[in-house]
């Protein structure tokens, strides 16, 4: 079960930290408080020059300022990707979820405890009032994150970080009114129930007129000769690394596991970067490199500063860098 959970506080930008916590499969039958102590351990881990928060001042909310006791079960309180968000004031134990305030209508589920509502576009999640709503007011993404290996960004952007704060600074690429809709919810139309209705209406001005010819793989490649080829060498070019990363000014960007540095070509040399040599592998709430499964972590920033079990010259993506790399890796394991 993945989590979205939000601490804010009126006024304070500077403690405001949104974590996007995975919990174990084993935790559905544990308390909330659980949930509740990991995202304080992380947040006072992160936020070392404020106060750190306390399990017993502060409890949690879903939307619509709907309290949930702490003793209570993960798996009857929560479901995937649900937002939560942690208040200050101390909370019920254990009983009943409890509405702040009772909503007037089915957009108050968005409603916070201070009246405004909270937005739902993608990468917004600011509060807002809806007579101050209007088509400038929000800045989103169009499209959902999306989570690999290490990086993160939206489907909509190109721009993609490895740290979780710098995720959520990724300025949205689209303006637009607030929405309570959640987006996960918004379906695309289905092509096939459109065909079938205009089937059904009799219109079929948009429908080819031909029937698609399939061909044999021989006229295929009689029409296309150098079909075969380009394959090959299109495999060829990607086992070679063709995505170099050597800019203009002399720089590049490692592509090394673990790595991904920013370095000069000129400072490369045999002992530079010290990398992974297997990928990361995430297992319900741990991270680990499956070089180097003894070292588990559950926070992504401690995840991150897990140091690399080889060492080699950075790896541009280039056929020289390659053969740098292999070369200097295979002395560097002799050693």
């Amino acid at each position: 079960m993945k989590l979205y959970v939000h601490y804010e506080e009126a006024g304070q930008d500077e403690k405001a930290l949104t974590l996007k916590l995975t919990l174990p499969k084993s935790w559905a039958e544990q308390p909330l408080l659980q949930v509740l102590e990991l995202f304080i351990e992380s947040y006072n881990k992160k936020k070392t020059g404020l106060p750190p928060l306390d399990k017993d001042f502060v409890h949690m909310e879903k939307a619509g300022g709907v309290i949930l006791p702490v003793g209570n079960i993960v798996s009857d309180m929560l479901s995937d990707r649900d937002d939560l968000y942690i208040r200050s004031g101390p909370g019920p134990a254990r009983g009943k979820i409890a509405h702040l305030s009772s909503p007037p209508n089915a957009h108050a589920s968005s409603e916070s405890s201070t009246g405004l509502l909270r937005c739902k576009n993608y990468g917004c999640n600011q509060s807002f009032s809806e007579e101050n709503n209007s088509e400038e007011a929000c800045r989103f993404h169009k499209a959902p994150p999306v989570f690999h290996d290490t990086k993160k960004g939206w489907s909509c952007c190109a721009k993609r970080v490895y740290d979780w704060d710098e995720f959520h600074t990724i300025e949205g690429c689209t303006t637009g009114r607030h929405s309570l809709i959640d987006p996960k919810e918004i379906f695309a139309p289905s092509p096939t129930l459109a065909a079938a209705a205009q089937a059904e209406r009799g219109d079929c001005s948009n429908t080819s007129s031909a029937a698609t010819v399939i061909k044999s793989i021989d006229e295929f490649n009689q029409s296309n000769p150098n079909a075969a080829a380009a394959c090959k060498t299109a495999a060829s070019m990607t086992q070679a690394g063709t995505r170099c990363t050597v800019k203009p000014d002399g720089s590049a960007t490692c592509l090394n596991k673990g790595c991904q540095k920013d370095y000069l070509l000129k400072e490369n040399h045999p002992s530079a970067c010290r990398y992974h040599a297997a990928g990361p592998v995430f297992h319900d709430a741990g991270k680990y490199w499956s070089c180097c499964p003894g070292t588990v972590k559950y926070d992504f920033d401690d995840f991150l500063k897990i140091p690399g079990c080889m060492l080699s010259s950075h790896y541009d993506g280039s056929q020289e860098s390659l053969e740098a790399f292999t070369r200097h890796a295979k002395t560097s394991e002799g050693t």
